[in-house]
C-alpha cells in the first residue's frame, strides 16, 4: 500500500485552496477521525442535524469531483491519475455537462496533462475491410501519418504561460 499524504502537506496544495471553508473543515476531520464520512460531516457542519441530512451531506461531499480528487491524492495516487479518475468518475455517473466538459479539457491542457495539438483522427468504416473500433483507429492514424507535413510535427506554442499568472 503506497504512503498516504498527511492534511499538512494537502492543505498546501491549490486544489484544497479551492475548496470552501466548510469542506477544507471537512476534509481535515474526514482523515483525523479514521474516514468517517457522517462524523466529519458533525464535525465541520453543525447545522446539520437529523441522521438523513448527514448521510445526504456525507454523500454528496464524500462524491464531488474535487473531494475525489484530493482524497486520491491523499491516498497516494499522482496528481495525473488522480485527475483522470476525478474525470472518469463524473463520466461514468452521468454528471457532466457540456460546459464542465470543456473546462475540464481546459484545465488538462493547463495542467500539462494532454496535449492541445495532439492530432484528430476522422475514423472511416470501409465496405470489405474489418471495421472493429481498433482496426478503424489503426486506419485512420496510418492515413494521418502518410497526410503530415514537416510543420505539423511541430508542437503548437504551449497554453501554459497565458495562465500562470491565474
Amino acid at each position: 500500500m503506497s504512503t498516504r499524504i498527511p492534511i499538512d502537506e494537502l492543505q498546501q496544495l491549490p486544489e484544497f485552496k479551492l475548496l470552501t471553508e466548510g469542506q477544507q473543515k471537512w476534509l481535515e476531520a474526514y482523515i483525523a477521525n479514521g474516514y468517517d464520512a457522517k462524523a466529519a460531516v458533525t464535525a465541520s457542519f453543525p447545522n446539520a442535524k437529523t441522521p438523513e441530512s448527514i448521510r445526504v451531506m456525507a454523500s454528496r461531499i464524500v462524491n464531488s469531483p474535487g473531494m475525489v480528487m484530493l482524497l486520491n491524492m491523499h491516498y497516494g495516487t499522482s496528481p495525473k491519475d488522480s485527475f483522470s479518475l476525478m474525470v472518469a468518475r463524473m463520466i461514468m455517473r452521468g454528471r457532466i455537462s457540456k460546459e464542465q466538459e470543456s473546462l475540464v479539457r481546459l484545465l488538462a491542457q493547463v495542467r500539462g496533462l494532454v496535449d492541445p495539438w495532439a492530432p484528430r483522427y476522422d475514423k472511416k468504416i470501409e465496405a470489405g475491410k474489418v471495421n472493429t473500433r481498433e482496426a478503424v483507429k489503426k486506419r485512420s492514424q496510418r492515413a494521418a501519418r502518410r497526410e503530415e507535413t514537416p510543420a505539423e510535427k511541430q508542437p503548437a506554442e504551449s497554453l501554459l504561460g497565458d495562465f500562470a499568472k491565474l
